[in-house]
């Protein structure tokens, strides 16, 4: 059982959780009912004594030695890192903005205002929208309405920037504001939460759900558009279950 296998190691069970989530999307566990077992591929090449047991190959190319080499690969070829040379363009908030921006331009904005009707909706407010890619995506598809990107100080040029470049200065504005403080702004009748949950505690994300619905007027539209694993657990889809091993208390386990 998961609780057991948690007290063996001496590990809080949620945290253990994710973990089997991310290993059972990877195929190397099955997870049913609480409960976990070890995939086909585990039995057969990590199940010590077999003979095909790779069991220890794995334990030499994990060793903390070798993973310090591959971390400093870069250097240890003479080569520049490109993290350092995108670090320069803005540092290192600027390179998230611009990774965040990426994944909003592989095809997640597409994808949003493909689903989301705002037919009749006025004022939307994108909550933690970096640079202000699904604002953008909205406005261009609904002329009708304008938004507010809310995100924290570090991201105001770079947003206006964005929001400048496409031509929606005049209907997109910046407000400077941590999502998990005082909202500074209500009366929406859109709100929108992209990939903003996962990354948050259980109690943070009702905290940030209420506030949220306290900036909507009445009949006003909450849009979420998130990665969660699925339900019964143990069914990935990988990156959501792989997402935030290093936040085990977040939303998206």
């Amino acid at each position: 059982a998961v609780g057991v296998l948690a007290q063996a190691c001496g590990a809080p069970r949620g945290h253990v959780e994710r973990l089997l989530e991310g290993l059972a999307a990877l195929g190397l566990v099955e997870l049913r009912d609480g409960f976990v077992a070890p995939s086909p591929m585990t039995l057969r090449h990590l199940k010590a004594g077999g003979e095909e047991y790779l069991g220890d190959l794995v334990l030499h190319n994990t060793r903390r030695r070798l993973w310090r080499q591959w971390g400093e690969l870069a250097a240890g070829l003479g080569m520049l890192w490109a993290e350092d040379a995108a670090e320069a363009q803005g540092g290192e908030h600027g390179l998230f903005l611009r990774a965040m921006s990426g994944i909003a331009g592989a095809g997640q904005s597409a994808a949003l205002v493909a689903v989301v009707d705002l037919k009749g909706r006025r004022r939307l407010l994108d909550v933690g929208g970096g640079r202000g890619d699904y604002a953008i995506a909205l406005c261009r598809k609904n002329p009708e309405i304008s938004a507010v990107v809310m995100d924290q100080a570090a991201s105001e040029l770079a947003a206006r920037e964005h929001i400048g470049g496409a031509g929606l200065a005049h209907r997109i504005r910046f407000v400077a504001a941590d999502y998990r403080g005082t909202w500074p702004e209500s009366g929406f009748d859109v709100v929108l939460l992209s990939n903003v949950l996962r990354g948050e505690t259980e109690p943070a994300a009702r905290d940030l759900l209420g506030s949220a619905a306290g900036a909507l007027t009445p009949g006003g539209l909450l849009v979420i558009q998130d990665a969660f694993v699925c339900d019964p657990r143990g069914r990935g889809p990988l990156l959501a279950a792989l997402f935030g091993l290093h936040l085990p208390d977040a939303m998206n386990g």
